[in-house]
């Protein structure tokens, strides 16, 4: 049995920043209500990175 995990990303468009995290950003973020939160797997996080690098976006991991 394969085990996925789920990641967390954080985009705030008035910025231009996303943030993306495990398990431990997710609970401190779960509360923003300045931009969008999105739960994906490891291939749709990389499809979404991919997307709003184009886009312009500044993207920075979270660990905490």
């Amino acid at each position: 049995m394969k085990i996925r995990k789920q990641y967390v990303l954080f985009i705030n468009p008035m910025l231009g920043m996303a943030f993306y995290g495990n398990h431990k950003f997710s609970r401190r973020i779960n509360e923003a209500t300045l931009g969008e939160i999105y739960d994906c797997t490891f291939s749709e996080l990389k499809e979404n990175l991919r997307h709003l690098l184009k886009r312009g976006y500044t993207i920075s991991k979270r660990n905490y």
